[in-house]
């Protein structure tokens, strides 16, 4: 079975999360998944890692580990989820 996962976001796009209760805005660097995928027609978006860099400026790093599910696109998207 091939199993074809559609992952809305791709390596150095923005994306928006809540850190520390604050909204972050980070840069994709990789994304990796957390566990083995036991039935891919549920919500798989726990099972992935997105790791991002909050600063994308080639000298200074700060890497977080943040699950799909806590990710958004915008910041608009975010502020509806809350």
């Amino acid at each position: 079975m091939d199993l074809k996962l559609n992952i809305p976001i791709k390596n150095g796009d923005e994306i928006y999360t809540i850190s520390k209760c604050k909204i972050q805005k980070l840069y994709v660097t990789k994304v990796e998944f957390n566990e083995l995928i036991k039935d891919p027609y549920n919500d798989v978006s726990n099972s992935i890692n997105v790791i991002a860099d909050s600063y994308n400026d080639g000298v200074n790093f700060c890497e977080f580990k943040v699950r799909l599910s806590m990710c958004f696109l915008s910041k608009e998207d975010l502020i509806k989820q809350l």
